[in-house]
């Protein structure tokens, strides 16, 4: 129909306004195509539309918000057999519990989620997730696991030609130099990383920003202030290919 039609159109258009972090637009967006949606009988794009709601609420530290969506709308998912938009809720609610800390449960929820994008064959699904559980690793000191989901993550957004996820997994890289005391080859990816994102005009989501400014802000406390500005410096003029090939050659 054409109300489904276009209440598909908008939620594309949502997901642009996400990665440049116009959050009150992406969230309008999204709320006028579930409505479109709810009319048209479509369940799939009304399902797409609720659960972008319900991560957007999420990623802006709104959890009684996404609590509410995510109550209402995973059952419903599960029980149409909804995999596509049921792999995405579970992403998101899995990137709130790593948010809180709670890293077993984050794990677990994105392993099944893992597998159902890997089951439906949506590749940039498994980047994202892939990206999500290195996090989750990284955070339980499985450093070795973390580097091998941040490889396979790469390896699928380059393959898809999506600058916005590659600059998203080099962030990881960076985070795992930190943690392996590489702290100018980390000052560089985040001086390219952050060159990168206002090249494009993008923005990392919110619940990866925060991680990044932590560890942005452990890395200036190891690293003296001149040393940190010029490899600083010296990532900020870098290609995405050639700070792809810092983290290739290690």
């Amino acid at each position: 129909s054409n109300k489904g039609d276009l209440a598909y159109s908008l939620m594309n258009l949502a997901w642009v306004e996400l990665q440049t972090g116009n959050y009150a637009v992406g969230q309008a967006l999204a709320e006028e195509s579930a409505a479109l949606a709810r009319e048209a009988g479509n369940n799939s794009v009304r399902g797409f539309a609720l659960v972008y709601l319900g991560g957007l609420a999420f990623e802006q530290g709104d959890d009684v918000a996404g609590n509410r969506i995510f109550e209402e709308v995973l059952p419903v998912l599960r029980e149409q057999g909804d995999k596509w938009n049921l792999a995405a809720a579970l992403s998101w609610v899995g990137r709130r519990m790593y948010a809180q800390g709670n890293f077993q449960q984050a794990a677990s929820l994105g392993e099944e989620a893992l597998t159902m994008w890997r089951e439906i064959g949506e590749q940039s699904g498994v980047a994202w997730m892939l990206h999500n559980l290195g996090y989750v690793v990284y955070a339980q000191e499985d450093f070795a696991q973390a580097s091998a989901y941040f490889r396979e993550s790469l390896a699928l957004w380059q393959e898809a030609g999506c600058p916005f996820g590659i600059l998203m997994v080099l962030v990881g890289f960076a985070v795992l130099a930190i943690s392996a005391s590489r702290l100018r080859h980390a000052a560089r990816l985040f001086g390219a990383t952050n060159a990168l994102l206002t090249a494009i005009g993008a923005k990392l989501y919110p619940l990866d920003q925060a991680t990044y400014e932590r560890q942005l802000a452990a890395l200036r406390a190891r690293l003296d202030v001149g040393a940190f500005a010029a490899a600083w410096e010296a990532g900020s003029t870098l290609s995405l290919e050639q700070a792809i090939a810092l983290v290739e050659n290690r």
